[in-house]
């Protein structure tokens, strides 16, 4: 600490030779007598006494010391002053003793930094609050703390350690000067530097102990002083300018630091959808599969939908009678139009209730998320964050952006939290009531007012309107099912046109084979001048082979109708299949044929209209659907030389036409007592729609058509040809009364590929008959066009495959491929050998032969028929007996196990002989298509 004293002790160098000096003198070379004197000069004053060596010594070390002394003590004094302010300053600013201190300044030039700011006039509120959120960032970046407490210690020390204490330390020096005796011995220089260290050492330690004592006595001083009252120097704390550049900066920057189309985003997306979609969720609508919904508000959701409907359908009453789409309709199909329009309301009108329901949520949110205050407060605390990343990264947009996002994100879920269960208990009080307050029940006002709105949403999204447009243009009368019609357009597009599928499953159940169970699937439809009639059957039985004989027996359902088209047909099996459901299933029928009860109506009267839609528009004009059991036993056997069959089957079912509906709706109002309303016969457009459970009990009969048939075939051979011959007939009863009897007898000359076949059985099954068959479809294809048929495309396209299908018979260069075909799968055939020895009267024994198992042929069929009916009295009506004429094609798979055949035949040609429907005799006749 005192190395400039240390440096300073050193005397100059003596005088060299005779050199003189004034004054003391002191030589680091040795010591010279203070009594040695140069020779007097001439006119000198006298010499005085000389001093003695030893009285030279001390006089030369008392001048050196009071030459030093003065300057040493200023040193030491300077040398206290500072190491009492180092301790004291660290005192102040370490010492837990000045904690309080500290605390106090550092909270005072806050307040004092937030006070400068919130003085500004030039800044907004939110301005100055986020300049002040840095207020003791900037008091610690500008060291106030630090310098207010540096200069408290700066002035305490100060005024504890006074000038008499430089005079102390003096006295200590210059005690320590005169501790060193003179020494004649040791070189004068010498003697003054020791005497100096050691005037040094003594005023250092006097100075050691009086730091000591004087820094106690201030940290006493001070802590005494903390403790009356640790903020004595708030007041004179000075902050400057601190925190005004931020407070300039976050002024300069606020239209910088956040888009509004952030805010926007932030308060549509992450506040009001969320809060709107807790109140609709709430209020009972758009819940989760797993969510579960209170009573009360599943009655307020059926309040709405009640609502809904009610409007929907009174307005929909309204409009039948002037809407084009059903003005023009008759009151049965205004009434069933009317039916499916309240259906699909009962759908259209949801988003009527949807759009109430949001509307109602969006005014609870709106309520409790004022939006200009909120996007007020999201876009204060984007700002607020954004300002935190500019202050450090003021070029840096990206990072500036995203902290703005980041902070508006952060505010938004802090008011999610409390707004949207503000929003949910507003919610819950309308379908509920207050939660946890019993007294507070739901606010059935306020449900009033939104289910009011509900219906005037209903009329004004025009939902009836649409509901009648949707229900006309979607035509379900006529789609679904009736879309099978297509196909049959295709197997059959002329008249006299008649196709034929049939699939059979033979499933063995012993090791043998000889006996096995039984599914058959088959289909016929055939088109006439005037009508189409369609069968379907589904069977299932066993049966069993051996020795080329093969019999069985099956039952199953049978449904066959009649109409003018494809779509009727099947529209009349549809209404068939409800009517058998209907006996055996009611909820069953109503749930398929029925609307749900979704139009309003009950479930019953729902799919009796849509019946009644069905028999007005498909069953007139003696069109009919028959639907029950059926079964059949049927055997064949192969004597090699002729092959046999016959069949014995019977039908029980239900028959639908007009006549039989108007009969059983006119028996139950004679039972039940009933008067019937004018002009309601019970059929069609003339059902009694305030009826329909009435009519649906009427047609709840018992099987009314009994169909007894049989039939025979033999097939022979003529030469290398195949002949076949056959027999079959049917008599029908309905309501035990004999209504119809049909006999035929049938010839058949086959070409089939992969088979010995006569010259003119090609001539006449390969050639002529495909040729003249492909002429009737060129033939079918122009009355189809000059009719302007509806189905005239499909027709078209179906001719034109069936008539590929005979040029391909007569094309050579098809041979080889057929022939190819049908020996592609070849099974075993078995003869019985005792009816070929009945036939040919010889005994034989025949080996199993190998026979193509595929069959693809051509064939001209001859008949001769004969068909009566009778009226349901039991009165004769026509008859006729016809010679007809016809190409025949065949494809089938016998697979053993399972067997598929397709068969396509088509009339060329027909004259009959018989009466008409006024009983007179007439001659009929047709030919490729075109009847007289």
């Amino acid at each position: 600490m005192f190395q400039s004293l240390f440096r300073s002790s050193k005397s100059p160098k003596p005088p060299q030779g005779n050199q003189t000096q004034g004054g003391p003198v002191s030589s680091t070379a040795g010591n010279q007598q203070a009594s040695q004197q140069t020779p007097q000069m001439a006119g000198q004053a006298p010499l005085q006494a000389q001093k003695s060596p030893e009285e030279q010594r001390k006089e030369d070390l008392a001048t050196y010391r009071d030459q030093h002394t003065p300057i040493i003590a200023t040193q030491l004094y300077q040398s206290l002053i500072s190491g009492a302010k180092q301790q004291t300053d660290q005192y102040l600013l370490t010492n837990k003793e000045a904690l309080a201190l500290r605390d106090s300044v550092r909270q005072a030039a806050i307040d004092k930094v937030k006070n400068n700011i919130e003085a500004d006039v030039g800044a907004t509120a939110d301005e100055k609050a986020d300049a002040k959120k840095y207020a003791e960032e900037n008091v610690r970046k500008a060291m106030i703390v630090e310098d207010s407490l540096t200069r408290l210690s700066h002035d305490t020390v100060r005024a504890a350690i006074g000038a008499d204490n430089r005079a102390i330390l003096e006295q200590k020096a210059k005690e320590g000067y005169n501790s060193v005796l003179p020494k004649l011995k040791t070189p004068l220089a010498k003697q003054q530097d020791e005497a100096k260290k050691q005037a040094i050492r003594t005023g250092q330690t006097a100075a050691d102990g009086k730091l000591t004592e004087l820094v106690t006595q201030i940290k006493k001083d001070l802590a005494l002083r903390i403790k009356n009252d640790a903020s004595f120097l708030s007041g004179s704390v000075d902050v400057k300018d601190a925190g005004m550049k931020d407070l300039k900066d976050r002024h300069d920057s606020n239209d910088a630091l956040v888009a509004d189309n952030v805010i926007e985003s932030i308060y549509t997306n992450k506040l009001f959808d969320p809060i709107k979609l807790a109140v609709v969720m709430k209020l009972g609508y758009e819940r989760g599969f797993f969510s579960t919904t209170s009573d009360e508000t599943k009655a307020f959701v059926k309040k709405l939908a009640t609502a809904a409907n009610e409007q929907a359908r009174a307005d929909i009453e309204g409009q039948l009678d002037t809407d084009t789409n059903t003005a023009g309709k008759s009151e049965l199909g205004k009434k069933y139009y009317g039916m499916l329009a309240k259906v699909q309301a009962a759908s259209l009108s949801k988003g009527s209730v949807n759009a109430v329901v949001d509307k109602s949520a969006i005014d609870i949110a709106k309520h409790v998320l004022p939006e200009a205050a909120t996007k007020g407060a999201l876009k204060t605390s984007a700002q607020s964050s954004a300002f935190e990343v500019a202050r450090s990264n003021p070029g840096d947009a990206d990072k500036i952006g995203a902290a703005a996002k980041k902070g508006a994100q952060i505010k938004a879920i802090e008011l999610l939290k409390v707004k949207q269960t503000e929003a949910v208990a507003a919610a819950r009080a309308i379908t509920k009531g207050k939660k946890g307050d019993s007294s507070v029940p739901a606010d059935t006002v306020k449900q009033g007012e939104i289910a009011s709105g509900v219906k005037s949403q209903v009329s004004a999204d025009k939902v009836g309107e649409k509901s009648i447009k949707q229900a006309v243009e979607a035509d379900t009368l006529n789609g679904g099912f009736a879309k099978v019609g297509k196909v049959i357009d295709l197997a059959v597009p002329n008249n006299g046109d008649s196709s034929s599928f049939e699939f059979e499953l033979k499933i063995p159940v012993n090791h043998t084979g000889n006996v096995y169970v039984l599914f058959g699937l088959a289909a016929e439809a055939e088109r006439e001048e005037s009508d189409l009639t369609v069968n379907a059957s589904i069977t299932f039985g066993a049966g069993f082979q051996t020795f080329g004989l093969d019999a069985n027996f099956r039952a199953g359902l049978f449904m066959e109708s009649q109409s003018k088209d494809s779509v009727g047909v099947m529209k009349l099996l549809s209404y068939g299949m409800y009517r058998e459901m209907r006996n055996i299933a009611p909820r069953a029928a109503e749930y398929f044929w029925g609307q749900g009860g979704k139009s309003g109506m009950e479930k019953t009267e729902e799919a009796e209209l849509w019946a009644a839609m069905i028999e007005q528009t498909h069953m007139k004009e003696g069109n009919y659907v028959d639907v029950g059991l059926m079964a059949k036993l049927q055997a064949d056997i192969n004597a090699g030389v002729a092959k046999m069959g016959g069949e014995l089957g019977y039908k029980r079912l239900h028959h639908y036409d007009q006549e039989t509906i108007e009969d059983k709706v006119a028996e139950h109002n004679t039972k039940t007592g009933k008067t019937a309303a004018p002009g309601k016969t019970g059929f069609g457009d003339k059902t009694d729609v305030a009826s329909l459970k009435d009519k649906a009990s009427a047609l709840g009969f018992k099987s009314n058509k009994r169909v007894w048939e049989a039939g025979a075939t033999t097939e022979v051979k003529l030469g290398s040809t195949s002949v076949a011959f056959g027999l079959e007939g049917s008599l029908a009863f309905v309501n035990d009364k004999m209504r119809s009897l049909s006999i035929e007898a049938k010839g058949s000359i086959p070409f089939a590929y992969g088979e010995d076949v006569s010259d003119w059985a090609k001539i006449a099954s390969k050639w002529v008959t495909p040729i003249v068959g492909g002429a009737k479809n060129v033939a079918g294809l122009l009355q189809s066009k000059m009719r302007g048929d509806e189905e005239g495309v499909k027709k078209g396209m179906g001719g034109v495959l069936d008539t590929g299908s005979d040029v391909m018979f007569t094309l050579p260069q098809f041979d080889s491929v057929g022939k190819g075909l049908v020996e592609k799968i070849k099974g075993d055939e078995t003869i019985n050998d005792t009816v070929k020895g009945w036939i040919t009267g010889k005994p034989t024994t025949s080996a199993t032969e190998k026979v193509n198992k595929i069959l693809l042929s051509s064939s001209l069929d001859l008949s001769l028929s004969f068909d009566k009916e009778w009226t349901k009295t039991g009165t004769p009506k026509e008859w006729e007996i016809s010679l007809g004429a016809a190409e025949t094609k065949t494809f089938e798979v016998d697979a053993e196990i399972a067997k598929v055949s397709v068969e396509k035949s088509k009339s060329l040609g027909k004259l009959g002989f018989g009466t008409n429907d006024n009983g007179e005799l007439e001659f009929k006749g047709g030919f490729l298509g075109f009847e007289t």
